[in-house]
């Protein structure tokens, strides 16, 4: 007999509206403070003839910012796909690129022994948090400071290129605090640039079935510190904006618990390589 559907289903809708409060309140939090913030004084009206320049419309350097990306597009492509190390299987040579963003969220048993806080991060779909200011110097024109959430999600089927596929699957999470220095006023609308550094740490468990008459085996993997170069470009408008931006990640010692695997005795493999998001953000 299958076991039923609605427990399963029921702890991932406890988990989405427990994350989905944790970030509203974030959010709420913050856009609360930036409201309580003191006003700037008034100055006295000039006299006639003797205005002031406008000021074009933006933060004034030193004053700070929140943002909140989401509605994500994230693409994962590897230098050296990991099912093609860790089974040693042709099929997944130059194997696919694995695929995430706001429309996928962890399974909740790919992470069951996981702290509580972290079931909830990972009730959310991937999302970023950013704070930055505007600076008065020639380069950068500002700087910005956050938090990206990944979740991927793959199949054998999805990652081989022919051939026979084995039985293979990943849930792989990735945490990561990034730096960004700006070509022009981030609290502007219009077209901007960007490059910056990150560093983060990766997690995830596979599930993996070498044999057919043998049962799945459930493998943790994880890096405790990767470290990405970034690069982007953005356009903004009053509040929402639109950024494209590619992730230079290392992560050449991702150490596995275990491999069934007979075609190779890896237990430390290679997740380098260039992750793309498109993503939707809103200013305040």
């Amino acid at each position: 007999m299958k076991p039923s559907p609605f427990p399963r289903l029921g702890r991932r809708l406890i988990r989405l509206c427990a994350g989905g409060a944790l970030l509203a309140g974030l959010a709420l939090t913050a856009r609360q403070a930036h409201a309580q913030a003191p006003a700037a004084p008034v100055a006295a009206p000039a006299a006639p003839g003797q205005e002031a320049p406008a000021q074009a419309a933006g933060k004034a350097p030193g004053e700070w910012y929140w943002r909140i990306g989401f509605l994500t597009l994230d693409q994962w492509a590897f230098k050296t796909h990991p099912y093609a190390q860790i089974t040693g299987a042709s099929p997944f040579d130059n194997g696919r690129a694995a695929i995430g963003g706001s429309f996928l969220i962890g399974a909740p048993e790919s992470d069951a022994n996981s702290l509580f806080l972290v079931q909830i991060l990972h009730s959310l779909p991937p999302f970023s948090v950013e704070i930055g200011r505007p600076l008065e110097m020639f380069l950068p024109k500002g700087i910005s400071f956050g938090f990206d959430y990944y979740y991927f999600g793959q199949d054998g089927s999805s990652a081989g290129k022919g051939g026979t596929v084995p039985p293979i699957k990943t849930d792989t999470y990735l945490y990561q605090f990034d730096v960004r220095a700006f070509a022009f006023d981030p609290t502007q609308p219009g077209l901007n640039y960007y490059a910056g550094i990150g560093v983060g740490t990766l997690q995830g468990k596979m599930t993996a079935q070498p044999y057919a008459d043998q049962s799945p085996s459930v493998i943790d993997y994880s890096q405790p510190l990767t470290g990405s170069f970034i690069f982007g470009v953005e356009a903004k408008g009053e509040s929402f904006g639109l950024r494209y931006e590619l992730n230079l990640l290392s992560a050449n010692s991702v150490e596995l618990d275990s491999n069934p695997y007979p075609n190779s005795t890896q237990k430390k493999i290679d997740f380098s390589g260039t992750i793309t998001r498109f993503s939707i953000f809103y200013q305040f």
